[in-house]
This record gives structure tokens, sequence and C-alpha cells, in this order.
């Protein structure tokens, strides 16, 4: 298994050097659903030969998805400690690790885990037994999650805005540094921070005004408002002039309810499968592999969150040249 994530890094590496960052320009609908057809199907063919050729099992075996999700897991670290800039001065930037979501080493990787995942996914089904429940909707749900996003990242629409405070604005700039007009306005009407020495909080009171109306909302870190498909971050903040200016990221991503709905789905079953996996315990305590499947779906779910929310915040915080 170590040779196998050896392997995949050296590939990506030469990959990223050969033809630079991943362009997933071409997942638009409707070319990522059939990708997205044409990848479930090849886990099926797959599945299909695993009696009649073994190996095809070390594709998704314990060992196999456990590997290949905690090298995901120490990927995604890794990228977190370096600046998300896009830069390419360094051996890191040569590498892809100042662009997570287009480096080669990293899509390799996650691909890498979701065919382990959406191969055990099969594997759960055919050997279907009902105490496995959680268990299985925890595996299909965290698959939803990483395909959902991957599948999405052609289609999404990301949109950098600035706002002086009492000041109205409708147009952004989008990572190709082009000017995007969103179909709504927003308003800074106060930007402050709160909080005390140990932990700061920056705050905007913002109005969204759109063809249905006005509303007003809060938007902090990682407490983004909504307006029909679009989420808008707080991305960051300057001062100008003794006046205070606000920075938000839009964000438009269609499959974000999918992505939300199944996020739901790992948490509820994470604690259906750890109640009853105490509970079986405390009865007969011969169920030694409950520890294991909660263990694994401990480190599942943050990847999920590693995909679809840390890769979000990586790329947040970068300075657009």
């Amino acid at each position: 298994m170590i040779g196998r994530c050896a392997l995949l890094f050296l590939v990506g590496t030469a990959l990223q050097f050969m033809w630079g960052n991943v362009d997933a320009s071409f997942l638009i609908y409707p070319w990522n659903l059939c990708v997205a057809v044409n990848y479930l199907y090849l886990h099926i063919l797959m599945y299909s030969y695993a009696g009649k050729y073994p190996w095809v099992k070390t594709l998704y075996d314990r060992p196999a998805t456990l590997s290949s999700l905690f090298s995901l897991l120490i990927l995604t670290l890794v990228f977190g400690l370096v600046r998300q800039d896009g830069s390419t001065d360094s051996i890191l930037g040569m590498l892809g690790f100042t662009r997570m979501s287009s480096s080669w080493i990293f899509v390799l990787y996650l691909l890498h885990f979701l065919t382990a995942l959406g191969m055990k996914v099969i594997d759960d089904m055919v050997h279907w037994r009902k105490r496995n429940l959680p268990v299985v909707l925890m595996h299909v749900a965290c698959y939803v999650v990483m395909l959902s996003s991957v599948l999405s990242s052609g289609e999404k629409v990301r949109v950098r805005v600035t706002a002086a405070e009492n000041a109205s604005i409708s147009m952004g700039i989008t990572e190709n540094r082009k000017m995007y007009e969103l179909p709504f306005t927003l308003t800074l009407k106060e930007f402050s921070m709160e909080g005390d020495s140990l932990r700061m909080y920056y705050l905007s009171k913002v109005a969204i005004t759109d063809e249905e109306g006005t509303q007003e909302a809060n938007i902090l870190v990682n407490h983004p408002a909504s307006i029909g498909a679009w989420r808008i971050y707080q991305a960051g903040y300057d001062q100008v002039q003794g006046r205070w200016i606000s920075i938000f990221e839009c964000v438009k991503d269609g499959w974000y309810p999918l992505i939300q709905v199944a996020m739901w789905v790992i948490l509820i079953g994470g604690v259906w499968m750890m109640l009853g996996g105490w509970n079986q315990r405390k009865r007969k305590k011969e169920d030694k592999a409950c520890v294991g499947k909660v263990l694994f779906i401990m480190h599942c779910y943050p990847v999920c969150v590693g995909w679809q929310e840390l890769s979000w915040l990586f790329e947040i915080n970068e300075t657009w040249r």
C-alpha cells in the first residue's frame, strides 16, 4: 500500500511538471454527469472481476481503504500548511502545493480514495446485512460528498467583492481576474471586530437586495449568508482613509444542497453507529470490529469536510494576483 501511494505521488509529480495544473473547466452539465455515470460503471465493472482476479480486491479491502484515507488526510494537512496563492516560484509551487484543488498529486490521491470507497460501497450492498445499515449509509454519504464536490468544480462560481461601509456593490472579480455581475446588490452597513486577546471575530452587517426584496444578515468567518444558490463568506478586511473595507467571497454551487444532505447523513449515521456499537459491546462484548468502523468513519467525516470546506478555506485566503 505504501508503494502504491508512493507511485501516485511520483505520477502526480510528473503530470504536474508536464501539463501544469488540472483543468476542471470541462466538468459542467451535462459532461459532469457523463463522467459520473462512466465512473460509477467502471466501479461496477471492476468489482465484477474481483472473483476472477484477486488483485482487484486489493483496491477496496480494509488495508487499501485505510491507507488511501490516511494518505489523503496527511496530504490535505500538508496543503493546509502551504500558502494557497497559486504561485510557482518555489519547489512546492511547481509541485502544485500552492493550489490544492488543481494539483495533480491531490487529485490522484483523491481519486485513489474515491475508487476504494466506491467499490467498498458496492461490496457493502452485495453483502447486505441489516445491522450494517448505518455503516452503509455513511459510506454512501461520504462517497456522495466527495464525488459531488469533484463533479461540481467546473460549475462553481467564485467572485470576490470589496465593499466600503455604507456602499452598495453588485460587481466583483472572478478567479480569472474577470469582472462579474452578481444577481444581487450587497451593501455593507457596518464592520466591526469583537472578541478578546485570544480570539477576534470579524463581523460584517450587510443588506442583500435582489428581485424579491432586501434582507439583512450578519456575516462572520465560517458563517456565511445565503441568498438563492449563492453563499457569501467573510474573506478579509482592510482600512482605507479611516473607512473599513470588508472583503467578501461570493460562491455559487448548485451541488451544495446535495452535499449538505449527505453530510447530515454522515453525522446521523455516525451517532447511530456509535450508540449501536456501544450497546452491542455492552450486551455481548464481542463486536471488536465496531471500534474499527467508528474510527474509520470519524476520519471519513473530516475528509469530506476537507474537500468541500477545508479546500474552500485554503482558497479563501489566496492572494489573487
